[in-house]
């Protein structure tokens, strides 16, 4: 595929972060995913094989894993070792959690500063509500999605749309981005951060 030969650490849980992987993996880069030692918290979501539920292969398809447990100094050592080696890293942790496990964009880009680094948020990296988590369902609800759909429970509160309506689009956006930035920096030799919100994709 045309990313072949672009590696890519994958940091991301759950949907929308994974989603992008995925997509990325499609295209033919070499995308490994950072499983803590409990592993992906999909691997277990109504698994029929132990470890490894349908929802878990469709998000990680395409994708290695490796162990790296970052809250001690084995971990974050072996971490220092491979991310030269990497082409792009992303997530989809709030903002500040990041730097708490010591994988914020200043400490990689110091280990390889062309490194094109991919974040997803609930809300964005500024404003009011930055530091606040986000979900699909929170997006949907902060954003209107669940108002437009007009579906309603039987006390009268909205119901989600049905669909992953900011998980989808937000991974999508992520891998779009991420392109783009590989594309820039192949005619300035420049990284940089791509970042994108669960709200911003509903708004």
């Amino acid at each position: 595929g045309p990313l072949n030969g672009i590696r890519v650490l994958d940091f991301s849980i759950i949907y929308a972060g994974p989603y992008a992987a995925s997509h990325l993996a499609d295209l033919g880069a070499d995308v490994v995913k950072v499983e803590r030692p409990s592993g992906d918290p999909f691997r277990h979501n109504r698994a029929v094989v132990p470890e490894n539920s349908k929802v878990f292969q469709y998000l990680n398809r395409g994708k290695r894993s490796i162990v790296i447990n970052l809250h001690n100094e084995a971990g974050r050592a072996l971490l220092s070792r491979i991310v030269p080696d990497y082409d792009v890293v992303l997530h989809n942790y709030r903002p500040g959690v990041p730097e708490r496990l010591g994988i914020d964009y200043n400490t990689l880009s110091g280990l390889r500063p062309d490194l094109i680094y991919g974040e997803i948020s609930g809300f964005g990296d500024q404003g009011p509500r930055a530091e606040h988590p986000g979900s699909n369902i929170v997006a949907e609800a902060y954003g209107g999605a669940m108002a437009m759909g007009e579906k309603i429970d039987p006390d009268g509160a909205p119901m989600r749309t049905g669909v992953t309506m900011a998980d989808l689009p937000t991974g999508i956006a992520l891998a779009m981005g991420i392109c783009a930035a590989l594309h820039h920096r192949d005619r300035t030799g420049e990284g940089q951060v791509v970042s994108c919100s669960l709200l911003r994709s509903v708004l």
